[in-house]
């Protein structure tokens, strides 16, 4: 043992004394190389006559001529303000929409982690549960890096706003140009709050800690909403003349579309942090090597993931009321996007969705196997499948079908003469509602695993329980088939009480649900880390999903104004004046969710740097390690 200590020293002496030897020859070599070619092949300018020796020619004085000409000529010139410029490759306007997407989704990134780590700190505080704690901490860790890169995306999208449409920029900075101050000083506020709140984090009384990420929240909210305004009034524009002319920055910021799409990107934030935050989870559970590490993160994927789904369940609702204020601005704008050019792109969101609610459902049964027994709730499991898909079908079911001539023939026009019912709103709204019903359902059922109700009155509970989702359901599937025998201005008013059955089904049975189970008996303890290795592939699915979902969405609201800047005011004469192919933004919206992924896994690798020991530590460690092997040899 003693030779093998010793000939390894030896070695890493021969080493360190070989590296600075071979890189010294190797300089030497390239020096002695670089002299030879020089030598041989160095340029010699050839002799000249001196200037004074010669006489003045001709072409001389014509090549002055034409250079003084010129010049004169290029003074003379008036400046004139170029309108786009052309970005090499991809495009002015795929380039700007690929920055746009990624400083966005980390913005909603950086946005949404924030909330829900504030919200587990006050559980922790509040319930005494160091866990909790340390939850919002490593949640919170993910978000320095994420905020640098949303800062470096903006600062590149703003450079090339103004470098490839300058004087769109130039128009939308003389409307907005008073919310500029407040944004810059919000972002810095959100800077010290965010390092403050991080860095702070055990270093201040808890009260003045959760202060801090308080006015966090607070104040990213602010800059979105900001931000929202921009972007709204290139949809539905308010506070301008005819020809654009600024009367009202008031009403520019409170447009039509301002309020829906605030609360919209809201709710879709939290959603989408609490995916990426629980795609992390899975990837550091995938890591882990001990039963520990992989309880925590087991735990952590199920928290991003409740959050994440407790988000997307109203989330349709929001894009209702937006869709509703589109077409209250615009009814061009409402057909173009359910019935025109964007109409078989929400077939493929239906498909994302329905996606998700499977893989949503699929998680919460596979957690059902944390508990320990039997769990006799499974067995409704598969009525819940049944539903879903049904749901599913009908809401991927288009109106009109791409079809042959002769099929167009066979069917009697380009609807089908039975399925072509499922493909009006009607059936729509029907189907997702019964869809976000039955998603509340499995998450009652996992809720309810491994726990028995003990209070008195418990059958009454859970008949009070069964009648009020009963009741929303038939409340929906009515009102769904009503909606063919009446008007379509009618038909679209009846999805608000659609809506309204099913928020206050989830709210009431909630209610119930807890007070119902308190102090209920446990049949079994939950066993965390105990999952098949498949969820955690779903998780990184959910994110996935929703990242795209997010991109293709951002795509229709954007593609809506077609070839205007601002719809109706300022009209885009670029050559990208036009709506691109369905195939052609898939493909764009789809690589730019790559790129993002491939930048969260560069944060989720940095991140985990963090649970890393020092080197100089190990270091240390290792050579005295080595030391006492040697006394002990």
């Amino acid at each position: 043992m003693t030779n093998g200590i010793m000939n390894g020293a030896m070695n890493r002496r021969v080493l360190i004394l070989l590296g600075p030897v071979a890189g010294i020859v190797m300089f030497l070599g390239v020096v002695w190389m670089a002299s030879v070619f020089v030598g041989h092949n160095e340029y010699k300018e050839p002799y000249r006559a001196p200037a004074a020796t010669a006489d003045a020619t001709p072409r001389a004085e014509g090549v002055a001529a034409e250079k003084a000409a010129a010049e004169t000529k290029a003074k003379a010139t008036p400046y004139t303000e170029a309108e786009y410029r052309r970005f090499p490759g991809v495009g002015s306007r795929v380039a700007i929409w690929s920055v746009a997407q990624l400083h966005l989704l980390f913005a909603a990134f950086v946005l949404a982690v924030p909330m829900f780590a504030f919200i587990i700190e006050v559980i922790g505080y509040k319930t005494g549960d160091e866990r909790y704690d340390r939850l919002a901490h490593e949640f919170t860790n993910l978000l320095s890096v994420s905020f640098s890169l949303t800062a470096t995306f903006g600062a590149f999208l703003t450079f090339m706003l103004i470098i490839l449409y300058p004087k769109f920029t130039n128009y939308l900075m003389s409307v907005f140009s008073p919310t500029f101050l407040p944004y810059v000083l919000l972002f810095f506020f959100e800077a010290f709050f965010l390092y403050t709140y991080y860095y702070g984090w055990g270093k201040f009384h808890p009260l003045v800690h959760l202060g801090l990420g308080l006015g966090l929240n607070v104040v990213g909210t602010a800059i979105m909403m900001i931000a929202n305004a921009w972007l709204t009034f290139m949809m539905s524009p308010r506070g301008i003349s005819d020809t654009g002319a600024v009367l009202s920055v008031r009403d520019a910021i409170f447009n039509y579309t301002w309020l829906p799409i605030n609360v919209h990107r809201f709710i879709a934030n939290i959603a989408f942090g609490g995916s990426v935050a629980a795609a992390y989870a899975a990837f550091k559970f995938l890591q882990a090597e001990t039963d520990e590490e992989r309880a925590h993160y087991d735990w952590m994927g199920y928290i991003g993931n409740f959050v994440a789904i407790s988000a997307f369940l109203p989330l349709p609702f929001a894009g209702y009321w937006l869709a509703k204020e589109i077409y209250a601005f615009s009814q061009t704008l409402g057909l173009t996007m359910m019935g025109g050019a964007f109409s078989w792109l929400f077939i493929i969101q239906a498909v994302l969705i329905g996606n998700l609610f499977l893989a949503a459902n699929y998680y919460l049964w596979l957690g059902m196997g944390r508990v320990e027994g039997v769990q006799p709730l499974q067995k409704f499991i598969k009525y819940l499948l049944i539903g879903i898909t049904l749901c599913f079908a009908v809401w991927a079911t288009p109106r009109s079908i791409i079809a042959t001539v002769s099929e167009i023939r066979a069917m009697g026009g380009s609807a089908h003469p039975i399925l072509g019912y499922l493909g009006v709103m009607s059936a729509k709204n029907t189907a997702v509602n019964i869809l976000i019903l039955t998603t509340f359902m499995s998450f009652l059922l996992y809720r309810r695993t491994g726990k028995v109700a003990t209070v008195a009155w418990a059958k009454i509970g859970h008949a009070a329980q069964l009648a009020i989702f009963a009741t929303a359901a038939f409340i929906v599937i009515f009102l769904g088939v009503y909606g063919y025998f009446v008007e379509a201005t009618v038909r679209i008013r009846l999805s608000v009480p659609q809506v309204s059955s099913v928020l206050m089904a989830m709210v009431s049975i909630t209610a119930i649900d807890v007070f119902l189970f308190r102090g209920a008996t446990r049949t079994g303890e939950v066993r965390w880390g105990r999952i098949p290795r498949i969820s955690q592939y779903v998780l990184i699915f959910i994110a996935v999903t929703f990242t795209w979902l997010m991109g293709l969405m951002g795509y229709v609201r954007s593609g809506l104004r077609q070839h205007w800047h601002v719809y109706g005011v300022v009209r885009d004469t670029s050559p990208d004046a036009f709506t691109p192919t369905l195939g052609f933004a898939t493909k764009v919206v789809s690589v730019t969710v790559l790129e993002f992924f491939l930048l969260i896994g560069v944060v989720f690798w940095i991140a985990s740097l963090h649970d890393r020991p020092d080197f100089q530590r190990q270091a240390k460690t290792t050579r005295r390690t080595g030391a006492h092997e040697a006394e002990l040899t």
